[in-house]
């Protein structure tokens, strides 16, 4: 009886080693798997995230008819990177590349809207992009594949280990934006600007109201970046200041949507007020904005919110769109100058006013600065067709 109990506990030892040996077998194979699904998703983040910045800085080059430069590594092309094939295919690549650890991340397809060339049909995958909502009308496509040292793949390691064939295994990411028209931007100076102003080209003096009144007879003709015709009826003309966004430069930007209604202030003495310490504090956060590429809400329509006849200053004003500015001075009604000074217009006595139009008096305020294409941060496009493409642009990733 004794020698039957010594043989059980002989076989006991066999078994708990061939136990010892099938786990281990079990997590080795573990092990493997883990090790290489990890490279592979691991190697999908950095494909994907190639493919998100890539489109993002291809779709803002598109936005701003941009040559290039941007990238800040490579001389500015010779003409719009979206408007030659091989720019745009080179620019996307080099700043997918930008993104990518080891500088191995393939660009196999850029595509969008006219003038890119046109998207081909989607495939069936889990990572594949979405199509893009028709409401959209400009947008870039970029997709990122695995290039490796040696190859277009990742090797799958430990695959023999598991009995597995699929030893090679292409990577891929798909990302798509948008660019259009900015539907909200932060807005810093406190002022709005009439749709009429607006010019493609070169720098412009901007005057303020004649006499407090913002409502002219009369319109205007614009062509915009689009090429597409907008006419204005009953246009405001001038600049006004706006109530109610805070002290300049100080507070944090005012977000303004299209569609919000602004208050009017036509007297600077209470725009100033805005800002604890006054005029002077008012004068000097303006005076730090010289050169800086700002926003600015452009309008079409102005309302009169008092029952006299005149309004009384007490006006307001609908968003229509915004104006990407860059502010180079001002003047303001013989008080100060910030910044340097204009040209003098042609036909204009004005050598003897700092070279500012003979208007810009001790009655009239007055700035300029240069109309720009330019990106608002964090903005969504705007999908109103009725407003007119001036340079504010937004870029949005979609799905």
């Amino acid at each position: 009886m004794l020698k039957r109990i010594r043989d059980l506990k002989g076989e006991e030892g066999a078994v708990v080693a061939i136990f010892a040996i099938l786990m281990s077998v079990v997590v080795i194979s573990l092990f493997a798997i883990v090790f290489d699904v990890s490279a592979i998703y691991a190697e999908r983040r950095v494909v994907q995230n190639a493919a998100d910045a890539s489109v993002l800085a291809t779709t803002q080059e598109c936005a701003l008819s941009g040559t290039g430069a941007i990238l800040n590594i490579n001389a500015a092309y010779a003409s719009g990177v979206c408007t030659n094939p091989s720019y745009v295919q080179e620019f996307a690549g080099k700043y997918a590349n930008l993104n990518s650890p080891d500088s191995l991340t393939d660009v196999s397809e850029v595509c969008g809207t006219n003038p890119l060339n046109p998207c081909g049909a989607l495939t069936a995958g889990q990572f594949e992009c979405h199509s893009v909502d028709a409401k959209y009308k400009n947008y870039v496509r970029v997709k990122t594949s695995t290039r490796q040292s040696s190859g277009t793949a990742i090797t799958a390691l430990f695959a023999p280990l598991t009995g597995s064939s699929n030893t090679d295994t292409k990577v891929v990411g798909c990302a798509q934006a948008a660019w259009g028209n900015a539907e909200s931007a932060p807005v810093i100076m406190p002022m709005a600007l009439p749709i009429c102003d607006w010019q493609i080209n070169g720098s412009k003096v901007i005057q303020d109201f004649a006499s407090n009144s913002p409502v002219v007879v009369g319109g205007c003709s614009i062509t915009d970046l689009d090429g597409n015709v907008f006419n204005y009826v009953s246009p405001t003309k001038g600049f006004s200041l706006l109530s109610g966004l805070g002290c300049p430069g100080i507070d944090a930007p005012t977000q303004v949507r299209v569609g919000d209604t602004l208050q009017i202030e036509s007297s600077i003495a209470q725009v100033q007020g805005q800002c604890s310490g006054g005029a002077s504090v008012f004068r000097t956060q303006l005076s730090k904005l010289v050169n800086a590429n700002l926003f600015l809400p452009v309008v079409t329509s102005v309302a009169c919110q008092s029952n006299s006849n005149n309004c009384q200053g007490n006006y307001s004003f609908k968003v229509a769109s915004f104006f990407g500015f860059k502010y180079l001075g001002s003047k303001w009604k013989n008080q100060f100058i910030d910044g340097g000074n204009p040209n003098c217009p042609i036909g204009d006595p004005c050598q003897t006013n700092s070279n500012w139009p003979s208007a810009c008096d001790a009655t009239r305020i007055c700035l300029y600065g240069t109309f720009e294409r330019s990106v608002v941060p964090g903005a969504d496009v705007s999908l109103d067709a009725g407003i007119p493409a001036i340079g504010a642009m937004a870029v949005q990733l979609l799905p």
